[in-house]
């Protein structure tokens, strides 16, 4: 069984499980929410080897009693500081529970990052673990293929004509844009705006049924719509060849977010640009700055110095203004250099005969003996 969060990361997964178990005749069904139960409960009574769920579904149908995990060797949490955030935390320590315990488990977990609250799920869940990690053990580390630019803004409303411009002057009609913006109606507004000034648009965020939501992505997979308005749902795990181009309208409100969302371009050896809208004397942007900052000089990239002022700034209670004139055609200014996301460890536990999954499997393999002698090495996780 696996569990992550989005839907559309486990969706995914259950693609990549059915052409690697083809072959072999390993069937895997996809639990999620979102969408119709009854033709998920026909493939689970069908009988199925791999389950891949959203911890929503899946414990509504534990609830139900529509699925037994009794007989579970190997159980995977995907993005687990993720589904912490979303406030899965009790629907997973009851799907747990659930599982086997003992030798007859092996417990899998992935995390980007490595907060105190993953920490202890990972302790509570798995027996004596090996714990591999790659990158920062205490920062959010950016993939170095991705050229990260800030653009510097007057005010919010010059974010629009900002966006416009980005979009034209960087993306070629045979490549892919992906806009992050915070919240649904910022999405629907911005995708509204765009569509009017003749741009090719889909747009994903989670008043969208699954099915709505499916057709999106596949419109933006097949560039028949080349930009992609999304909220953070699309933010982790999605993988989305071609995708040259990141646009943070909203800028992330953590560090960990904003190296998942640059992290959508300058994949598997590819190139590709971010660019981040902040407005000067914006108090949150002025945080947001600093977080930016940390994160471009933890991927070894020069911090232009409009930046470092921007971040040194005192936050002002009613939103200061700054003194930073800019030259970019929305009031603002941009730069950047270097920098894009990366992924940050896992665990691999429980007690089974070894397989470790494709992500661990190439990770873990040629460190097996190092890290059984407990030294922190690049790499992710295991328990036995």
């Amino acid at each position: 069984a696996g569990v992550g969060a989005p839907r559309e990361l486990a969706r995914q997964i259950q693609l990549e499980a059915l052409k690697f178990g083809r072959s072999s005749g390993i069937l895997c069904c996809a639990v999620t929410g979102g969408e119709p139960k009854g033709e998920q409960l026909e493939w689970l009574k069908r009988g199925c080897h791999v389950i891949v769920a959203t911890p929503g579904r899946l414990n509504e149908f534990l609830e139900q009693q529509h699925v037994s995990l009794g007989q579970v060797g190997y159980a995977v949490l995907d993005e687990a500081d993720r589904m912490l955030d979303m406030g899965f935390e009790p629907q997973i320590r009851r799907i747990v529970e659930e599982c086997p315990k003992g030798p007859e488990r092996q417990t899998l977990l992935f995390s980007a990052t490595w907060p105190k609250v993953v920490r202890q799920l990972a302790f509570d869940f798995l027996r004596r673990p090996v714990h591999v990690h790659i990158g920062e053990m205490n920062a959010a580390k950016a993939n170095t293929d991705v050229n990260q630019k800030v653009v510097l803004l007057d005010r919010p409303t010059d974010k629009d004509e900002a966006l416009e411009d980005t979009l034209r002057q960087q993306l070629n009609e045979d490549e892919l844009a992906i806009v992050f913006v915070s919240t649904k109606k910022a999405c629907q507004d911005v995708a509204r705006r765009l569509h009017g000034r003749n741009f090719r648009i889909t747009e994903i965020h989670g008043d969208k049924d699954q099915r709505e939501r499916d057709l999106s992505l596949r419109s933006f997979m097949s560039k028949t719509n080349n930009v992609m308005i999304a909220t953070d749902v699309a933010s982790r795990g999605l993988d989305i060849k071609g995708v040259k181009l990141v646009i943070n309208y909203d800028a992330a409100n953590t560090p960990e977010d904003y190296v998942h969302r640059i992290g959508r371009t300058g994949r598997a050896g590819e190139k590709g640009f971010s660019y981040t809208f902040l407005v000067r004397g914006d108090a949150s942007d002025i945080k947001k700055a600093r977080a930016i900052s940390e994160v471009m000089q933890t991927a070894g990239q020069e911090v232009p110095e409009e930046l470092r002022q921007l971040a040194g700034q005192p936050v002002l209670r009613s939103g200061g203004k700054s003194s930073f004139k800019g030259s970019f055609k929305g009031g603002g200014r941009g730069f950047g250099g270097k920098g894009g996301g990366g992924k940050m460890g896992g665990f691999k536990g429980g007690g089974g005969k070894g397989m470790k999954g494709p992500k661990a499997k190439a990770a873990a393999a040629p460190m097996e003996a190092k890290v059984s002698k407990a030294k922190s090495i690049p790499g992710k996780t295991k328990r036995r």
